[in-house]
């Protein structure tokens, strides 16, 4: 334990000269990063327009590949298409026996959302008598902020030539 404890206070004690040394390291990286800039920025941009010019220098046989991809998916759908005419008559009567299955359920739910929203028609009227007053008032003063316009317009179309 008091070994612990010496080797705590030693680095509290050398904390101050740790703390000075890694300043100094970052002042010294920051410093020659700055000094290396100049050089820096003009390999940055060599090695982008390099990657380009790859890029560009690679353009048709990305298209080849592209056209390539595109014809085997074209290919494949075709071939794929006489199985799908296939597997469509049993698929649409999964489906139509699945809905007629769940015909139950459907109606079921419906009867539970329609008997929640009347259960909570008196709710709902009452929420909208309380902000009908606000609806009213927000509507007339839209209509009267528009009148000078509304007149304008009116004017523009029952004038004379």
């Amino acid at each position: 334990m008091m070994l612990i404890v010496a080797l705590v206070e030693a680095i509290i004690e050398a904390l101050p000269s740790l703390l000075e040394a890694a300043l100094q390291i970052i002042a010294t990286l920051v410093t020659g990063i700055g000094e290396a800039l100049p050089e820096l920025i003009p390999a940055a941009v060599e090695m982008i327009v390099a990657l380009v010019q790859g890029l560009v220098d690679a353009l048709p046989m990305i298209l080849d590949a592209a056209l390539q991809l595109i014809l085997g998916l074209a290919q494949g759908l075709l071939e794929a298409i006489p199985v799908l005419i296939e597997a469509l008559p049993q698929i649409i009567t999964s489906i139509v026996e699945f809905l007629i299955g769940a015909i139950p359920q459907i109606i079921e739910t419906g009867i539970a959302l329609l008997t929640s929203l009347v259960d909570a028609l008196p709710e709902i009227i009452t929420a909208i008598v309380t902000v009908l007053p606000q609806i009213i008032t927000g509507i007339i003063t839209m209509l009267l902020s528009a009148l000078p316009q509304l007149n304008e317009g009116w004017r523009q179309n029952h004038s004379p030539p």
